[in-house]
């Protein structure tokens, strides 16, 4: 189902709503003061784990970290940029 949105007029209500809606263990991923209250987003952890993320390729190698990405691009880089040993 994903993420949903639940207002009123403050927090603790919002929070009632959420978890009679979506369970004690639905995570808040924010909140936003709203001129009818409080506004909060909130998802379950089954319909988080259920969100995938296309693995990240770079130069045909998958990416794991931002720290891999550097290395790649830097490999990438000197490899065109260099001049034959011989």
């Amino acid at each position: 189902m994903g993420p949903q949105k639940f207002t009123a007029s403050n927090t603790a209500e919002a929070l009632k709503m959420v978890k009679a809606k979506m369970g004690p263990d639905a995570m808040v991923l924010s909140t936003k003061d709203t001129d009818q209250g409080v506004e909060i987003l909130a998802i379950t952890p089954e319909d988080l784990s259920n969100m995938s993320i296309a693995p990240l390729t770079l130069c045909g190698r998958r990416i794991e970290t931002l720290a891999e990405i550097f290395v790649v691009k830097v490999r990438s880089r000197v490899l065109k940029n260099s001049t034959p040993l011989i």
